[in-house]
């Protein structure tokens, strides 16, 4: 079976409230030179469950800034995500890692009939530097990221052939579990 892990909610949670969330208007800022609006408040029922690159195009919604361009900026925000989440947490732990979740990826990554990936709405570079900042070893053999697709179904429908790719066989629907903490993980 391929078991695919999300992030946050599910492997991780945040320790210091929305202060890492402001992320985004760091990183809009830097790329693209637009400023945004991050409210902490409304962001649990806006956002949860979105992934990075939805969340990006939706803060960016009134600019003026083409599709093009802001696909062609997510590796670059994908760093300046990880700028300022390191400055942030020089001064705090930003995110811990859930003891049943770990458990249950140590045991998914020991089973010879598992293989552990991950299925995250992180862009790549923060999905990496949260699961670094936790200490979460390296577990996975490959992941799908937010930055490959705007939408959590599309990015759900490149499991198939980067899973081909990666492991070098053919995988179907039938084996596969996702592990997820939001309806948008289930869909």
């Amino acid at each position: 079976k391929l078991v695919l892990f999300d992030i946050d909610g599910t492997l991780i949670r945040p320790l210091v409230g929305g202060k890492a969330l402001t992320r985004f208007s760091y990183a809009i800022k830097k790329v693209y030179g637009v400023s945004v609006n991050v409210d902490e408040l409304s962001w649990g029922e806006r956002y949860n469950g979105k992934g990075d690159q939805w969340i990006i195009h939706d803060l960016m919604r009134d600019a003026d800034v083409s599709d093009e361009k802001i696909l062609s900026g997510l590796d670059s925000v994908g760093v300046a995500f990880c700028e300022y989440l390191d400055r942030l947490a020089k001064d705090h732990q930003l995110y811990g890692s859930i003891p049943d979740a770990r458990r249950l990826v140590n045991a998914v990554t020991a089973s010879p009939s598992h293989v552990s990936a991950v299925l995250t709405g992180n862009l790549g570079p923060s999905a990496e530097w949260k699961l670094q900042h936790t200490g979460y070893p390296l577990f996975y053999e490959f992941g799908v990221f937010g930055h490959e697709a705007r939408d959590r179904s599309e990015l759900a429908n490149l499991v198939i052939p980067k899973a081909k790719k990666h492991l070098g066989y053919d995988i179907s629907g039938r084996d596969i579990i996702i592990i997820g903490d939001t309806v948008h993980d289930i869909t």
